[in-house]
């Protein structure tokens, strides 16, 4: 089962198949876009629209089930299958009075995975399944199995991947199940191969005769150019358009657990002037971004710095932050917003007030504002910056001193 079954599916059907790479641009002989280094990229695959064509019996005798699998090196494993399943009850806009339309817009397979390097293999595909009595119930639990991967933080859903896939694909080869469009593709960091970058691609059934050098996506939206150079929407063939994203850095890694806990209470700690129980929380959320397996060692370093950036913005202004009330502790670190500039700027009079009970400390200048924690974050160097500033050979426990 997993993505053998899968490429079996493909095997099958392949002389009925058409995969057209659309590049970075995403039109036809497009170049594609940034390439993943490894421990450097992240990369995310999306469906980016599709259209049922009415010439298939959608939802009357057939219902529509998008289904993919990835695998990849993660964490400290050498291959691990991500599967996804969405039906109509998940699926945007996918109904019965939308056929020939273009629907799913922007549903995302993947979150954000890491590239370690070596092969990434992308199997994802649209599947015709038999209508009965029980057919909706069991594509909901399904939905209901795949949003649980569908986290930012992948590694802790692992257990949910391999009886997702085997329930999933127990369901498609069963009875006149069948694949209707699918793309099949082996993506490589370096060396010969196709390189995992960001780029689009087209899938229809090669019958229905596509002119591919006319076709062009737009706003993601697959549209061909006519006779008369106008772009036109295609509504009446069965295709999927996806996207392989490729980034370097994630923004959500305040929502794993194991970071954003440890990481409030050493701002709580810091703002009640306990600098020595922060300093222990500020070690904790180190120690959870270096063993999560979902970051790469790029934005693991990156994250670090601007950990430590807070601790030390934080600790400077430690318990003589004015307005504060003890019962204000017991809020959840990240409620509470502050305006200033760096710590150790001379006074420049009364305080304004940003409200009645939290005024913002004096300062010599207007800063920019800066919402809790997040807002502190993401005040760190830019891209561009970091790359020069961050070393990827530098030990990580050096990070432990601030």
């Amino acid at each position: 089962m997993g993505i053998q079954w899968f490429k079996n599916q493909l095997n099958k059907d392949r002389d009925h198949l058409a995969v057209v790479a659309l590049g970075f641009d995403g039109h036809a002989g497009a170049a594609p876009g940034t390439a993943a280094k490894a421990n450097q990229h992240y990369f995310r695959l999306w469906l980016k629209s599709m259209v049922l064509s009415s010439r298939t019996k959608w939802f009357r005798d057939f219902a529509p089930m998008v289904h993919s699998v990835v695998k990849l090196q993660y964490g400290n494993q050498p291959s691990v299958e991500i599967p996804h399943a969405a039906g109509r009850f998940t699926l945007k806009d996918v109904e019965a009075g939308n056929l020939d339309r273009v629907v799913s817009r922007d549903h995302a397979l993947t979150s954000l995975l890491p590239f370690r390097g070596g092969t990434v293999e992308l199997t994802a595909g649209l599947f015709s399944v038999l209508q009965h009595d029980s057919m909706d119930a069991f594509l909901k639990t399904l939905g209901s199995f795949s949003s649980l991967l569908n986290v930012p933080a992948v590694s802790a859903a692992l257990t949910v991947a391999a009886p997702l896939a085997t329930g999933v694909q127990n369901l498609l080869g069963a009875g006149k199940n069948s694949l209707c469009v699918g793309l099949a593709q082996t993506f490589t960091g370096t060396g010969a191969g196709q390189p995992l970058a960001d780029q689009y691609f087209a899938v229809f059934r090669a019958e229905d005769q596509v002119d591919v050098t006319r076709l062009q996506q737009v706003d993601g939206v697959l549209k061909q150019r006519n006779d008369g150079g106008e772009l036109v929407a295609i509504t009446d063939v069965d295709y999927m358009l996806f996207r392989v994203e490729v980034t370097e850095t994630r923004d959500d890694f305040n929502s794993f657990p194991s970071i954003a806990e440890p990481l409030q209470a050493m701002q709580s700690l810091l703002i009640q002037g306990k600098s020595d129980d922060a300093d222990n929380e500020r070690r904790k959320t180190l120690i959870a971004v270096i063993e999560s397996a979902d970051l790469t060692e790029f934005d693991r370093r990156r994250i670090m710095r601007q950990v430590n950036e807070v601790f030390k913005e934080y600790r400077a202004l430690g318990g003589s932050m004015p307005g504060f009330e003890s019962d204000d502790f017991a809020k959840p670190a990240d409620t509470f917003s502050f305006e200033f500039d760096a710590p150790g700027a001379p006074d420049a009079g009364p305080e304004t007030p940003r409200e009645a009970k939290h005024p913002a400390p004096a300062k010599a200048a207007p800063a920019k504002p800066v919402a809790g924690l997040a807002g502190l974050l993401a005040r760190g160097p830019s891209l561009a910056e970091a790359r020069n500033q961050i070393d990827l050979d530098k030990p990580l426990d050096s990070y432990f001193n601030v």
